[in-house]
């Protein structure tokens, strides 16, 4: 019996002794970001920024009226993954009301703005990374990355 008693104590701690001690995946090295986004000389008001890197999981982060972003990761504000990263910036404003779904709709005067359009607050070729020219450098340590895109 007593043989049978130990053997079940070894098996527990094998089991549980890695869940104890907080063996698990570990999250890569990643630093604070953050920065502001100007187009023509004037604050991007809106939109979002993201930092891709070349291994690892992508940053995001919203861009407020004035222009400004701080990164996230994993928890909130907590930075990009360091290294190389391919930066894209997305800016939108939709002008335009939905259709009508049905004639009734249309009669009440419902989606009478007109066919919803996309307008870019900046140019399209920056919301995605094939296009994309802009790139960053993550570095250990706080890291404040402006972009001032042109024209």
């Amino acid at each position: 019996m007593r043989a049978k008693s130990y053997v079940v104590v070894v098996l527990f701690f094998v089991v549980c002794l890695p869940v104890l001690c907080g063996c698990g995946p570990k999250r890569p090295a990643i630093a604070p970001v953050s920065g502001q986004v100007t187009y023509q000389g004037q604050p991007v008001a809106s939109g979002r920024i993201m930092f891709l890197p070349e291994h690892g999981r992508p940053a995001i982060g919203a861009i407020g009226s004035d222009g400004r972003y701080t990164l996230t990761t994993f928890d909130s504000g907590d930075g990009a993954v360091l290294g190389r990263h391919c930066v894209t910036i997305k800016s939108t404003r939709v002008t335009g009301g939905p259709q009508p779904k049905s004639f009734e709709e249309e009669l009440r005067g419902v989606g009478r703005g007109g066919v919803p359009r996309v307008e870019w607050l900046v140019p399209e070729k920056f919301s995605r990374p094939e296009s994309s020219p802009l790139t960053a450098e993550v570095k250990d340590g706080k890291n404040t990355i402006d972009f001032h895109l042109p024209r």
